[in-house]
C-alpha cells in the first residue's frame, strides 16, 4: 500500500494540472473534469486506508507538510499550488473525508476569479459562499513544540487540539484502538514499548511492580528504545540520503538541459499542448493559440523536426514507468540531429552535461524565419509607392493624351512598363510568403481537364499571335474529370504557357498536351506544355526550380524574382500533384509537365443534373411555332 505522502504528492500533481487546464480550456471543459475526477478518488483513497479525517497541507518555511510530515520544498510543487499559498496568504489547507470532485473544481475556478482587492479578499468566505464544506483554509496547521517531561512529543494538530506523535486526530484514535486490544487498563496506562515487553514476560512477573522483574522491564524498555530509535536513524540516513541524491541528479540534468536549450513546451499526461514559448513557436511555425489544446504529435513535421517523448507522461510515484520512448522524425532529420549532441556522463554513469553541434536543419530553421520576415517588411514598404506611382501614371496618361511627342510617349509606355513589372513582382512575393506561412488555400472540386486547357490558351492567344506563334492543344478522348482547384490550376497553366512563349522564337509552335498518367503516375491526368525556345543549359534544372534562382541562358533582365516555377509547384502540391520540367532535346527547347488527380466518384455518388438554358424566342420563332412550323 503507498504511503500517504506518496498519495497525497499525486493528488497535488492533479490539482496542478486541473488548475492549468482551467486556464487554458475553461473550467467546463471534460480534460479538467477528468482530472478533478481522477484527483478527488486519488483523495478519497488515501483518507480511507491511511483512516484518516482529513489531509492537511501546511507550510513551515519553505517545507510542505503532509499531516505534520515534511513532503518536500513548496518550490518544487507545481505553479498552480504555489499560487494557492503564495496568492491567499495561507498557512494551511485541509481537505476533509467525503470530498467531492465538484469542491476541488471550485477550488480551481478561483484563479480564474476577477479579484478587485486582493489584501480584503478572503478565501474561506469565498468558499463557503459557493457551499464548499469540505475543503478548509487557515484553520488547521502543524506545528513542532517542545519535548514533555514524560518524554512525549506533542504536536498541535488540526483546530488546536492536541495528538501524540504527529499522526493528528485521526492518527491518535488509531494508536488508541491499537492500544486497547490489550484491554482497557493496559490502553489507558500502558505506552506501546510496554505493551511490547508485557507480551514477552509473564502477567505474573509483571504484577509485582516493585521487584526485580520490574527493573529488568525498565532496563529492558531503554535498551529496547535505545536499539529502535538507532535503527530508525540508520535506515533514514540511508533513505535521505538516497532521495537527496536523486533529487541532486534531476536538479543537474535539469539545469543541463535548461541551460543548453531555450525552448519550452508544456504538456498534459496526453501529451496536448498546455503552452509554448516564442522558441517553440518558431520551430513549430504557429502561434499559441494555434498550439494550445492540440496533439504535439499533429504539430510535428517529421520533414522539419525530431520528436522523442515518453510513452508514458502520467504522474505514477507508486508505479513503475515503462522507458519507452516515442520517436517522431524522418530519416534524414534523424541522421542529421544525432550526431549533432553528445551526453557526457561521469564515472557513475550519471548524465552531467551536453556537448552540442548546430545542426544545418536548426540554421535553416532561422534562414527561413528571418527570409519571411524580410519579405513581408518588402512587401509592406513597396506596395503603398507602387501604388501611387501606378494612380499617377494613369492620371497622367488621361490629361496629356494627345500632347506628348513620340520620344514622350516612348518614355511613358517604358515607365508604365516597368511599374507593371514592379507590381508584378510585389504579388509574386506576397503569394510567395502566403505559400510559405500556410496562407493560401485550394478549393477542390470536380472540374473538367479540357475545360482548364481551353481557358488558358484563349488567355494567351493574344499575346502567341502576336509573337506569330502557334499553341496547338493535344488531347485524348474521353478523359476523366479531375478534382482540383480551377482557378489556381488555370495560374499554373498560364504561368507554363507565358514561359513557353517568352523562350520561343518567332513564328514557333507550342504544344499543350494532356493524356492519362501511366504507372508512377497512375490516377492522374498529365498536362504538358512544350515549347521550341532555346532551352536550358545542361545541369540547370533543377536550380530552376528552387526559389528566387533563374536560368543562366536568361539574360534579358525581364525575368523577375525566380518565384514563378516555386508558386506553380507548391500551387500544384496543395492539390495532391506534381510538377517537373525536363529538357526535349538539347537546345530544342523544354516541356513542362504537371499532374492533376482524376476524380474517383465513390459509390452513392449521383452526378448533377444538367440543367438546359432557357432561351428567350424571338416574336417570329413564337408565331412559327403557333403555326406548327419547325424552326
Amino acid at each position: 500500500m503507498p504511503t500517504l505522502e506518496i498519495q497525497t504528492k499525486e493528488v497535488l500533481v492533479a490539482i496542478g494540472r486541473a488548475v492549468a487546464q482551467t486556464y487554458l480550456y475553461g473550467p467546463e471543459h471534460p480534460i479538467v473534469a477528468k482530472t478533478i475526477a481522477e484527483a478527488a478518488e486519488t483523495l478519497s483513497e488515501a483518507l480511507a486506508e491511511h483512516g484518516h479525517e482529513e489531509i492537511v497541507l501546511s507550510l513551515d518555511h519553505e517545507s510542505l507538510l503532509v499531516n505534520g510530515r515534511r513532503i518536500g520544498s513548496l518550490k518544487e510543487q507545481s505553479a498552480g499550488l504555489r499560487s494557492l499559498f503564495g496568492k491567499f496568504n495561507l498557512h494551511s489547507v485541509s481537505f476533509l473525508r467525503g470530498l467531492p470532485a465538484d469542491d476541488l473544481l471550485c477550488l480551481c475556478r478561483v484563479f480564474r476569479e476577477t479579484i478587485t482587492d486582493p489584501k480584503t479578499f478572503k478565501l474561506d468566505e469565498w468558499l463557503n459562499e459557493k457551499g464548499v464544506h469540505h475543503i478548509k483554509v487557515n484553520e488547521a496547521f502543524y506545528s513542532k513544540v517542545e519535548k514533555q517531561e514524560d518524554g512525549v512529543i506533542i504536536e498541535t494538530g488540526p483546530a488546536g487540539k492536541q495528538s501524540a506523535g504527529g499522526l493528528g486526530q485521526a492518527g491518535a484514535a488509531s494508536a488508541a484502538k491499537t492500544a486497547s486490544e490489550d484491554g482497557p487498563e493496559q490502553a489507558k496506562d500502558d505506552d506501546p514499548m510496554t505493551a511490547i515487553l508485557k507480551r514477552l514476560t509473564t502477567a505474573s512477573a509483571l504484577s509485582n511492580t516493585g521487584g526485580a522483574n520490574q527493573e529488568i522491564l525498565d532496563l529492558g524498555m531503554d535498551e529496547m528504545k535505545a536499539e529502535v530509535k538507532r535503527m530508525v536513524n540508520e535506515a533514514s540516513k540511508v533513505l535521505l540520503a538516497e532521495i537527496a541524491r536523486l533529487e541532486n541528479e534531476i536538479k543537474r540534468i535539469q539545469a543541463v538541459l535548461s541551460r543548453s536549450f531555450a525552448g519550452i513546451l508544456t504538456v498534459d499526461r496526453d501529451a496536448n499542448v498546455l503552452a509554448a514559448d516564442e522558441v517553440s513557436e518558431m520551430m513549430l511555425g504557429k502561434k499559441q493559440k494555434d498550439i494550445a489544446g492540440n496533439q504535439l504529435v499533429d504539430l510535428v513535421e517529421p520533414a522539419s523536426h525530431l520528436l522523442a517523448i515518453a510513452r508514458e507522461l502520467s504522474h505514477m510515484p507508486t508505479k513503475p514507468v515503462a522507458p519507452t520512448i516515442n520517436f517522431y522524425s524522418s530519416q534524414d532529420i534523424a541522421n542529421a540531429m544525432r550526431p549533432s549532441a553528445a551526453l557526457i556522463y561521469n564515472e557513475m554513469e550519471r548524465v552531467v552535461g551536453l556537448l552540442a553541434c548546430p545542426p544545418q536543419q536548426v540554421k535553416i530553421k532561422e534562414y527561413e524565419y528571418l527570409k519571411t520576415r524580410m519579405i513581408a517588411s518588402i512587401i509592406t514598404a513597396l506596395s503603398a509607392p507602387i501604388e501611387t506611382l501606378d494612380s499617377g501614371l494613369k492620371t497622367l496618361k488621361s490629361n496629356m493624351t494627345g500632347k506628348m511627342s513620340p520620344d514622350d510617349k516612348n518614355l511613358f509606355e517604358h515607365l508604365a512598363g516597368q511599374n507593371d513589372r514592379l507590381d508584378k513582382i510585389i504579388k509574386s512575393l506576397r503569394d510567395y510568403s502566403q505559400i510559405e506561412n500556410g496562407q493560401i488555400k485550394v478549393f477542390k472540386v470536380i472540374v473538367s481537364s479540357y475545360a482548364i486547357i481551353h481557358d488558358a490558351i484563349e488567355m494567351m492567344l493574344p499575346w502567341a499571335k502576336a509573337k506569330n506563334i502557334t499553341i496547338e492543344p493535344k488531347q485524348e478522348r474521353g478523359l476523366p474529370d479531375v478534382e482540383a482547384d480551377p482557378k489556381r490550376s488555370l495560374e499554373v497553366l498560364g504561368y507554363l504557357l507565358s514561359n513557353a512563349i517568352k523562350n520561343s522564337p518567332a513564328f514557333g509552335r507550342i504544344e499543350v498536351a494532356i493524356e492519362r498518367g501511366v504507372q508512377k503516375n497512375d490516377g492522374f491526368l498529365v498536362i504538358c506544355v512544350s515549347d521550341e525556345g532555346k532551352g536550358v543549359p545542361k545541369g540547370e534544372l533543377e536550380k530552376i526550380m528552387r526559389e528566387f534562382e533563374h536560368s543562366g541562358a536568361d539574360k534579358d533582365g525581364q525575368s523577375g524574382l525566380g518565384l514563378g516555377l516555386t508558386l506553380a509547384k507548391s500551387l500544384i502540391d496543395l492539390q495532391k500533384g506534381k510538377l517537373w520540367i525536363e529538357e526535349r532535346e538539347p537546345g530544342k527547347g523544354i516541356k513542362a509537365s504537371f499532374t492533376l488527380p482524376v476524380f474517383i466518384p465513390p459509390p452513392d455518388y449521383k452526378p448533377p443534373e444538367k440543367i438546359q438554358a432557357q432561351v428567350q424566342k424571338s416574336w417570329w420563332q413564337k408565331l412559327l411555332d403557333a403555326l406548327g412550323i419547325k424552326t
